[in-house]
């Protein structure tokens, strides 16, 4: 089932949700204004309910809460909400965004995800100088960015070595042009291995890597 989204102290929905960096998952959402969430804290919950069932309230007794992911310094700009009967499985066809970008199918866990190809983002066509080149939305231009400096470090034998934990992140960031899914979601799922963020980084970038060498 698709988690919950609680953004406290909060009021108007959309704003909220652009606040915490959920503005893609703004599409299909609902919102109610709760007094009493986690930590008794008033503020919005955002719910994506599926076609025929009624956007559900806050239970506590049905739902698991936990704070955001601590990477930018602020553990409790949302909480998000995991459903106690199905909390450690989604289901790609209930997370998937309005709009997806053509890639390839990758089976992570005991499901299929669409991975988008680098090449395949979604681009503008610009006229500047006299020709006409490819302009990348904010996030597509700094996933590639991200991800060509990635590749540069994985291929040149004394540049820094990644880590782990940067290509971990550079793969939830993949799942994430496709998907409502966060970082919570995927440590709570298990639906990681090593070889899982090998086989996202290979749909994406067409490169085979193995331990985070190519």
């Amino acid at each position: 089932m698709h988690p919950l989204i609680f953004v406290p102290n909060e009021s108007i929905g959309s704003k909220a949700l652009e606040k915490v960096g959920l503005s893609a998952w703004l599409q299909g959402a609902n919102f109610c204004t709760i007094d009493k969430g986690p930590q008794e804290l008033s503020g919005i919950v955002a719910t994506w309910p599926r076609s025929g069932w009624s956007a559900p309230d806050y239970d506590i007794s049905k739902q698991r809460w936990l704070p955001a992911d601590d990477l930018q310094g602020d553990p409790e700009r949302y909480y998000i909400g995991f459903w106690k009967q199905a909390e450690h499985d989604f289901i790609p066809s209930e997370l998937v965004l309005p709009k997806t970008q053509r890639g390839t199918i990758v089976k992570l866990g005991r499901h299929e995800w669409l991975i988008p190809q680098m090449s395949e983002l979604d681009a503008l066509l610009c006229r500047k100088g006299g020709k006409w080149i490819k302009h990348y939305t904010q996030e597509a231009a700094s996933l590639k960015h991200d991800t060509l400096h990635l590749i540069h470090r994985i291929t040149t034998a004394d540049a820094e070595p990644v880590t782990l934990d940067e290509f971990w992140l550079l793969c939830v960031r993949i799942l994430q042009v496709n998907y409502r899914i966060t970082i919570e979601m995927i440590s709570e799922s298990g639906m990681f291995r090593e070889q899982s963020c090998e086989a996202i980084f290979s749909a994406f970038t067409g490169l085979k890597v193995q331990g985070g060498a190519a």
